[in-house]
């Protein structure tokens, strides 16, 4: 939930050109304005609206969760597989 809230600033900063470091699960960015850095951004967001939701009982917040993990799930598997396949 820290990291959700801290992507706004961060995302701020980044949109202004001065370099922000994002990584999450091997991808690395210096700015949310390319590809692998809009994908940490919105994986953090979507993890705060989750932790969010679980925080405050909503009734959607299970359903978020297991999207959540599914989606970082993918994500490492990807980051896996192109690790494997650029050695």
């Amino acid at each position: 939930m820290i990291f959700g809230i801290m992507i706004f600033p961060i995302s701020i900063i980044s949109i202004f050109g001065i370099p922000t470091e994002l990584s999450l699960y091997g991808i690395e960015s210096t700015s949310i304005l390319n590809l692998n850095g809009a994908l940490v951004t919105i994986m953090f967001l979507i993890s705060a609206i989750a932790g969010f939701a679980l925080f405050y009982g909503k009734d959607w917040a299970i359903t978020a969760g297991l999207m959540l993990c599914a989606a970082h799930l993918v994500l490492v598997v990807l980051v896996y597989a192109l690790q494997l396949a650029t050695h």
